[in-house]
């Protein structure tokens, strides 16, 4: 999930990788210090917390305050849609989740299969 983590020092862009009610796995091209305070913004997130590790090109977050399960749970299906969304319009078939497959691409799909021509 595409983020914002403000310091004392300015704003940078990240990525929230993992998500609890008690912190969260950030990975961004600039590192905060272990030790620094922080403000982690992503979506309906607004949430200070302390960097409490630091490596490569992410780092950990100890939230002051745990964030209610409901939003880490709201979060996770938001990035899971956004994912999937992503994904098919990836595949060329931006509607593949939502639409099932039409009777020509079972046609198309049964047709190949026998052909043999995947093997």
């Amino acid at each position: 999930m595409e983020a914002k983590v403000d310091t004392l020092h300015g704003r940078a862009s990240a990525y929230i990788l993992n998500l609890s009610c008690n912190g969260a796995m950030v990975q961004s091209a600039e590192l905060p210090n272990v030790a620094t305070c922080i403000v982690l913004r992503c979506g309906p997130i607004d949430v200070l917390g302390t960097v409490v590790w630091v490596q490569h090109e992410r780092f950990g977050v100890q939230f002051d305050e745990p964030i209610p399960e409901d939003l880490v749970v709201q979060m996770r299906r938001d990035a899971d849609e956004l994912a999937r969304l992503t994904a098919n319009r990836r595949s060329g078939r931006p509607n593949f989740a939502a639409a099932p497959i039409s009777e020509a691409e079972w046609r198309l799909a049964r047709d190949w299969q026998a052909s043999g021509s995947w093997r």
